[in-house]
């Protein structure tokens, strides 16, 4: 299991420099279309249109990373109060209810995807398509789904008190 667990975190580590790297492009696009518009009287046709795109899915790639890491806001002073498996058991319960609702925001996505490639709708100015984004956040909420899911499992063998599953959850129940 713990192969798994290695697997998953590494497909968020992949997501965490996807969104870093397209940080750095809005960076750099941004900064050409200020320097432009302020020098040269130009600027980038549709940088709005790209930068609405990129942070579209620069948002889905975040979200795999931030639970790995543990980065996401909890409240777990309640929690912190309970018996070691109660904590467990509510952190299972959460994750299982997470899991639930990301997969319909993955197929939702999906249906979503699907209906902008049967009938095309595409950006104002540069008339991109949007099923891209579509996929793309589709495929990144798969993957935060699995790694939800697989904190699920993970507070199951906390509960049945495997210590590396404990461990993982220190970050969260510390206070």
């Amino acid at each position: 299991m713990g192969r798994v667990f290695n697997i998953v975190d590494r497909m968020a580590l992949l997501c965490c420099w996807i969104g870093i790297a397209l940080i750095i492009f809005l960076m750099f696009m941004f900064s050409f279309d200020v320097f432009g518009r302020v020098f040269a009287s130009t600027q980038i046709k549709g940088s709005y249109e790209i930068g609405q795109f990129v942070m579209a899915i620069m948002t889905f790639a975040a979200y795999s990373y931030a639970q790995t890491s543990r980065a996401h806001i909890q409240v777990s002073f309640l929690i912190s109060k309970f018996p070691a498996k109660g904590r467990y058991l509510t952190l299972c319960i959460g994750y299982a209810a997470c899991f639930a609702i990301c997969i319909v925001e993955t197929y939702s996505l999906w249906l979503q995807f699907q209906h902008t490639l049967t009938s095309p709708k595409v950006s104002p100015v540069l008339y991109m398509p949007y099923y891209p984004v579509y996929c793309i956040g589709s495929i990144l909420m798969l993957i935060f789904a699995i790694t939800l899911l697989i904190d699920v499992f993970r507070s199951i063998m906390a509960i049945q008190g495997n210590k590396e599953a404990q461990d993982s959850f220190s970050r969260i129940l510390a206070s």
